[in-house]
């Protein structure tokens, strides 16, 4: 998928940033929220949005490839806490690279991995990189805002927060499991600040309309993902939720949304609504 120029550039909240103020006796975090952003990254914009709801600020910094890095290292610089949507194994040297080279920078800034590969491989990944303070496990919305409201003391008190790993006295620890969000429609939407995407030369965004996958087959991730949060493998959003979406984006100037959901199956009961893709062209 094609980007403009532009979105090389970190995103930022239209809010007022809150870096360093006080929140309900709690330090609001402003969290640098790193991954790749070549055809728009849903999950960190539901964990951006998702911050900013709770009081925090958030900026969304594109790491596509290691090219990337100079302007992360300067973003995470202002930065209290940087989060890393580690979602592919194939580009997690790239991931540890930049961990480690914040680290150098600013060792008493808490760096945080997410995503897919970071949740697999978890305990060797907390064990092997020292750069690593905590790993969220499967979806890190609530467990992200609850870290970040632990404000200077989020490392010291991490194993008080469900479903991360996290170390103590020098031990790599797991936390209790976190169930999974059953109610997909009780997030915030996703950040989408920045310019659109584009394909084919046409502004498009991407929807979420379900997560999770009923079936159980092995070379899947996701089947893994299962095991470590408890709660339906399959939950889609309400169809009226997602046509709602789709009429914002249109009229904040979205020419094609496509609506795209997480699964590759089916759902196991007839719905009013399926997967697969919508089109709203503005005449």
């Amino acid at each position: 998928m094609a980007t403009t120029k532009a979105a090389k550039a970190a995103t930022t909240a239209s809010a007022p940033r809150l870096h360093g103020s006080t929140l309900a006796g709690a330090t609001a975090m402003h969290v640098l929220l790193v991954g790749p952003d070549q055809e728009s990254n849903l999950s960190l914009g539901y964990l951006a949005s998702s911050l900013r709801k709770a009081g925090h600020s958030a900026e969304i910094a594109p790491f596509n490839d290691a090219s990337d890095a100079p302007e992360v290292l300067r973003l995470a610089r202002g930065a209290d806490v940087v989060g890393l949507s580690m979602c592919f194994q194939i580009r997690a040297p790239q991931f540890l690279r930049l961990a480690a080279d914040i680290k150098k920078e600013r060792p008493s800034t808490p760096i945080i991995a997410g995503g897919h590969f970071a949740t697999c491989a978890a305990s060797e990944l907390m064990h092997d990189y020292p750069q690593l303070d905590v790993i969220v496990m499967h979806e890190g919305e609530n467990t992200l805002v609850e870290l970040c409201d632990k404000g200077r003391r989020m490392l010291a008190e991490a194993g008080q927060i469900a479903g991360v790993t996290y170390r103590e006295d020098g031990e790599v620890r797991a936390t209790m499991k976190r169930p999974i969000l059953r109610e997909l429609d009780a997030l915030p939407a996703p950040d989408r600040s920045g310019p659109s995407r584009l394909v084919a030369g046409v502004p498009t965004a991407y929807i979420m309309g379900s997560r999770g996958c009923i079936r159980t087959c092995d070379y899947c991730c996701i089947t893994t993902l299962h095991r470590v949060a408890p709660g339906p493998r399959f939950r889609q959003r309400e169809p009226e939720k997602v046509v709602e979406e789709l009429s914002d984006l249109y009229q904040t100037g979205v020419c094609d949304s496509l609506y795209s959901t997480t699964t590759t199956s089916s759902s196991p009961r007839p719905r009013r609504t399926s997967t697969g893709s919508i089109a709203t062209t503005r005449p």
